[in-house]
């Protein structure tokens, strides 16, 4: 973190959005457990707060409106960046009652977002062959982003540890042995409630694939057919009672 700075109120001051130029460029703050007691715009990308509550602990960071939630890190070290609003609020009440989360914010009209790391250019990548990966149950160790679904950080006690899976590639589908239902097209944080719902099984299938491929796309649903039977038996066997 090469920009550490705790920024305390100036109490004989009150900022808002207008004042955005006269703060600071990026304010770091040290998140106690519990809610930050924060809005953010939830029609904006990237999360932008939008109002904080009297109490809230970012008030003595000098968080004001209209400033932007850059990266969220949690106290096991993972770090999420470019996250959507939906992303950063489920990450916030995920984590809640941990301490030493560190959440930065930045002023949008002096910094750009910190774009996430280790993500080659796709241009540079060639494209290779589809690997799948048979999830045993438990965590599957990844940090997924965008859509489709980067993989842009793996763990050292991931199960794709040698599988040929690296930072970069994409997630193409997630098949559910069990359920027998395979998803297509997913968003990342779509893909991480998926995998977070079926932690317990062992039929979960990733199929995934080098930056440059292009996804499976979803098919399309078998068109109904409508059959006028004659009398008698119609000389089918049904493998399951619903069709």
């Amino acid at each position: 973190w090469p920009f550490r700075r705790y920024m305390p109120v100036d109490e004989g001051k009150a900022h808002d959005a207008a004042d955005l130029e006269e703060l600071p460029e990026i304010v770091i703050c040290n998140l106690e457990a519990g809610s930050l007691m924060a809005i953010f715009d939830s029609d904006e990308f990237p999360p932008t707060v939008k109002e904080l509550g009297e109490d809230s602990q970012l008030h003595a960071y000098g968080v004001v409106p209209g400033m932007v939630a850059d990266t969220l890190e949690l106290a096991d070290g993972t770090i999420f960046y470019e996250m959507k609003v939906e992303d950063l609020v489920e990450h916030l009440r995920d984590s809640g009652e941990q301490e030493g989360r560190i959440l930065t914010f930045i002023n949008p009209s002096l910094r750009s977002l910190t774009p996430t790391p280790g993500i080659p250019d796709q241009s540079d990548i060639p494209v290779g062959e589809p690997i799948e990966v048979h999830l045993p149950a438990g965590k599957v160790g990844v940090v997924l982003t965008d859509q489709p679904p980067v993989v842009s950080r793996i763990s050292d006690e991931s199960p794709m540890i040698g599988t040929g899976v690296e930072v970069g590639m994409i997630v193409d589908t997630l098949t559910l042995l069990d359920e027998d239902v395979t998803h297509y097209e997913l968003e990342a944080s779509e893909l991480t409630q998926l995998l977070k719902d079926n932690a317990e099984s062992d039929g979960r299938v990733l199929r995934i694939i080098p930056a440059g491929m292009e996804v499976t796309k979803k098919p399309d649903e078998p068109m109904a057919l409508e059959i006028v039977l004659p009398p008698g038996s119609i000389g089918l066997v049904f493998s399951k009672a619903s069709p």
